[in-house]
């Protein structure tokens, strides 16, 4: 895509990031931009000060990965819960997290296809929890059925294999 003129793919790009900050909580900010690539970084103590829930965040992700309008990319996402987590800054002013669960979920990333939410067995288990315990109207979340897995998977830098999960969009949500 980017061979091609900047204004044809620079504003797609665009239109991306608008997208995926409009699906996820307002208090919800990039950690870091890599190229056209967004990291996020949410703590558990975070999500419960903004009301949300994993369920709530996997939905938005859904919901960003649904998109199909042709002034968007597709994009890919990998979402991990992470328990080894580390906020090291090696230089003055940039905050930056650490860990091998953030070395996971880069890695995951590299196993997603288009419009696609690969996931780890700890982040879709809290999803279910909050599915189970805080959805008034499951109907209201028929993403959830989109779930699939696991599958064991070679992960590069971990020794034993990876449950990974998968939620392939559908189309666009109303």
């Amino acid at each position: 895509m980017k061979d091609g003129p900047l204004l044809q793919w620079a504003p797609r790009i665009h239109n991306a990031f608008a997208n995926t900050l409009t699906f996820l909580s307002p208090s919800i900010r990039p950690l870091k931009s890599i190229g056209d690539e967004l990291m996020f970084y949410v703590s558990s103590e975070s999500l419960a000060v903004l009301g949300e829930t994993p369920l709530c965040l996997y939905s938005g992700l859904y919901s960003i990965a649904s998109e199909r309008d042709p002034l968007f990319v597709d994009v890919k996402i990998a979402t991990a819960y992470c328990e080894n987590v580390y906020r090291l800054s090696f230089l003055p002013g940039i905050e930056d997290v650490y860990g091998k669960d953030i070395d996971l979920t880069a890695r995951l990333l590299a196993k997603a296809l288009p419009r696609q939410i690969v996931m780890n067995d700890s982040f879709v288990t809290k999803v279910r929890e909050s599915f189970q315990t805080s959805a008034g109207n499951k109907g209201d979340f028929p993403e959830m059925h989109r779930i699939e897995g696991p599958v064991c998977e070679e992960v590069r830098g971990f020794s034993a294999p990876i449950k990974v999960f998968r939620a392939t969009a559908s189309c666009t949500q109303a």
